[in-house]
């Protein structure tokens, strides 16, 4: 019974619903009306609905608790009993009345591309009707054609993937106008070219109007800039008496600015000692582990070799100072220390780009040796730990520049320059990478639990350049392993062919090393060209590792795609394409530094990215491919070796019907008649070990060097000039060969 009860109780919280009223009958019950409080009404009238407070808008304060508002001002009803004073209201005049533009010009921007909107964006800019924009931003969306006319850069998926995973390897292109690089093959081939005076159709002609170009020569023949933006003193090595050092004869300026040039470019990318230790030394009297009259001469004919940019005297000096640091290796040959091998490198550096001698390649199997024979690397890391144990402290800090400085170089020859016939490094140093000026040292124990650099670096914040070559130290130490493996005659520590996966995990780890930069490494209009040279570099080397998988007739592993990227259309020729745009772009902004003009460190991506378009189908082609020639050919008053680059990858050009034989006689005509001084127009180096062709450098090395296919290169134009053989082999290629600049220029 008690349960029946309680079903019977009403829930809680619900009310009670009573019956209906019966409508009383009028023969059975009595008269009787029902007690009404309101209006009385028809049987057949209801009750009206409450009318609706015609409010336009409520109340900030109403609408926000969502309750009923009757609009009254300056305060509402329920304002008002809560004591407020004044309601505040939102105009109908204060909302945008173009809001539908905002939605749709969102809507524009989300459909395309990263690249394509930054320069949509930039397009419209000017533009101050909403309708004008949002027709400018359909155009753009809807139209191939008018995008082209404001982006430059990597269309493929695959590339976008890219910039949105790894913006620093891969950042966004900046906007560039297609005329931007014809400008600048104006601007490398204007100043006295033959190319344009001594024939009757020229690619200037092809390229509409000659313009004027924007820097003066006089203006060229300085190096303001270099000591300008120089974070160094250079009357600091006003004290210098290179008497003490060397015994060819050059006064103090000369040697002074020539070293300060040094200094403020390629040592923030070779680094072969620590740059205050040295300078002090250098201008300190008595002897001291980190300078030596070899390391002088060698560096003074390297220094030298930049300066006959600004001073053609230079050029003598250079060969003195060559043959005095020889002298001096022969007699001290039996000693092995850091210096003579930092020595060895400047030597290698630069009979390798004067082109004269073959004794480059025994210069830096002298500098590998050295390394090794003093177990500094190639060493297994449990001896290089007991080597590194014994030195002292100073004797840590004369050695740990020159050390990856020599092994960085050492690496660089063996992945570019395919170079054969050294000792290759089976292991990377064991010395702590350096990050910057040293100090001194407090103590050397447990060094190999220490993190790299720390207690070899003061306090104070770590300058850029030092910055710069930690990353490079890492960057080489990542590539050594790539040399090691695709290349020949190497001691192998890994067995087995080449891969795609051991392809791609080295790309996995360059992109994890370049995500991992300090601020001041990310990409800026402030990046100094030790910067740019970094991501050249590292583009260079993407290039390497996914060259042999391009797609061909009969590489079968082409076709495989990247499995550890979620991009569907990941595959070595997406990778590959997308570094040659960042080249290409990277390439032009190194151009327009000065320094560039006497700085040849940078040259190897050159020829990487000359290589690439030669197999490239975009229509800007042939303009990087002649910014590439002629960023070479305008380095000639200092390498003599730049020349020949030039005539040998024009040879590769003509050799596979990539350009005409018409333009390229041209080429070859202004090329010669702008040899260097000293240097005959035909006269050829007599050794230079630089790779040309990288297509074919697997199956022929010594057929594809500078010196062969510059040999060939004479041939070519003569056969093409009696028989036109070239214009019509040309005429079979895939994609179509470009004869003229108008074809892409338009």
């Amino acid at each position: 019974m008690s349960s029946s009860r309680a079903d019977q109780r009403p829930l809680k919280r619900q009310t009670r619903i009573l019956p209906a009223p019966i409508a009383p009958s009028s023969s059975s019950a009595p008269d009787i009306k029902p007690t009404v409080t309101g209006p009385v009404l028809d049987d057949n009238q209801t009750l009206p609905k409450r009318p609706r407070i015609g409010v336009v808008v409520a109340c900030d304060r109403c609408r926000l608790k969502k309750i009923r508002c009757d609009g009254g001002r300056p305060t509402c009803t329920a304002c008002s009993r809560k004591g407020f004073s004044e309601c505040h209201y939102e105009e109908p005049s204060a909302k945008n009345p173009n809001a539908g533009y905002l939605v749709e010009g969102i809507r524009l921007l989300l459909s395309m591309s990263p690249s394509q909107a930054t320069a949509a964006l930039l397009a419209v800019g000017d533009m101050e009707r909403d309708v004008e924009i949002i027709a400018a931003l359909q155009g753009m969306a809807s139209s191939p054609t008018r995008q082209t006319a404001y982006i430059t850069g990597p269309s493929s998926g695959f590339a976008r993937f890219l910039e949105r995973k790894h913006p620093i390897s891969y950042p966004i292109q900046e906007p560039m106008s297609p005329r931007e690089p014809r400008n600048s093959v104006i601007q490398l081939t204007a100043p006295g070219s033959t190319i344009y005076q001594d024939s009757e159709s020229t690619p200037m002609d092809l390229v509409e109007a000659r313009e004027e170009e924007t820097e003066s020569h006089a203006n060229v023949s300085r190096i303001a800039d270099v000591s300008s933006k120089s974070q160094h003193d250079p009357t600091k090595l006003d004290g210098l008496n290179i008497r003490r050092w060397t015994n060819v004869a050059v006064s103090d300026h000369f040697a002074a600015r020539a070293i300060f040039l040094y200094l403020e470019t390629d040592h923030q990318l070779l680094f072969p000692f620590n740059r205050k230790l040295f300078v002090e030394a250098l201008l300190s009297p008595g002897s001291n582990p980190y300078c030596s009259p070899c390391l002088v001469n060698a560096l003074m004919y390297w220094c030298c070799q930049k300066l006959a940019f600004v001073d053609q005297e230079a050029v003598a000096k250079a060969d003195l100072f060559r043959r005095e640091a020889e002298k001096i290796l022969n007699t001290d040959s039996k000693q092995l220390t850091a210096l003579n091998m930092a020595a060895e490198v400047f030597l290698c550096l630069g009979n390798l780009l004067q082109g004269k001698d073959d004794t480059t390649v025994s210069h830096l199997a002298n500098a590998a040796a050295i390394g090794v024979n003093m177990c500094l690397f190639g060493v297994p890391e449990d001896i290089g730990w007991a080597t590194l144990s014994r030195l002292t402290p100073e004797e840590i800090q004369a050695s740990m520049y020159p050390t990856w400085g020599a092994f960085n170089w050492i690496v660089l020859m063996s992945l570019f320059y395919k170079q054969q016939g050294i000792i290759y490094p089976d292991h990377p140093p064991v010395m702590p990478i350096p990050h910057s000026v040293l100090g001194p040292l407090d103590q050397t124990e447990d060094l190999q639990n220490q993190t790299i650099g720390t207690g070899y670096e003061k306090a104070e914040q770590v300058p850029e350049q030092g910055i710069v070559f930690t990353s490079l130290c890492r960057f080489w130490r990542i590539m050594h392993e790539v040399a090691a493996v695709y290349h020949e005659n190497r001691p192998t520590f890994v067995q087995g062919p080449m891969s795609l996966q051991f392809a791609e995990f080295k790309y996995r780890e360059l992109l994890a090393w370049a995500d991992d930069f300090p601020p001041s490494l990310c990409r800026s209009e402030e990046n100094p060209e030790s910067m740019i040279i970094l991501r050249l570099w590292l583009h260079s080397a993407i290039l390497e590792i996914f060259h042999p998988f391009l797609r061909n007739e009969i590489t079968l592993e082409s076709k495989q795609r990247l499995r550890t990227f979620s991009a569907a259309n990941a595959t070595p020729d997406d990778a590959y394409n997308a570094s040659i745009q960042q080249l290409k772009q990277l390439i032009l902004v190194s151009n327009s530094y000065t320094t560039s003009r006497y700085n040849i460190i940078w040259q190897t991506a050159l020829l990487y990215a000359a290589n690439g378009m030669l197999r490239s189908r975009d229509e800007d082609r042939l303009e990087y491919f002649l910014i590439c020639i002629y960023s070479f050919r305008r380095m000639r008053h200092c390498f003599r070796i730049t020349v020949s680059i030039a005539q040998a990858i024009l040879a590769t050009a003509m050799q596979q019907g990539v350009i005409s034989g018409t333009l390229a006689s041209m080429i070859i005509a202004d090329l010669r008649a702008r040899a260097p001084d000293g240097q005959e127009p035909g006269e050829r180096p007599t050794h230079a070990p630089l790779i040309a062709d990288l297509d074919s450098v697997m199956t022929d090395p010594a057929g594809m060097s500078v010196v062969q296919l510059a040999g060939e290169l004479d041939d070519s134009y003569w056969i093409n000039r009696y028989t036109g053989l070239f214009n019509e082999a040309s005429q079979s290629v895939e994609p179509k060969p470009l004869s003229s600049i108008s074809e892409v220029t338009g």
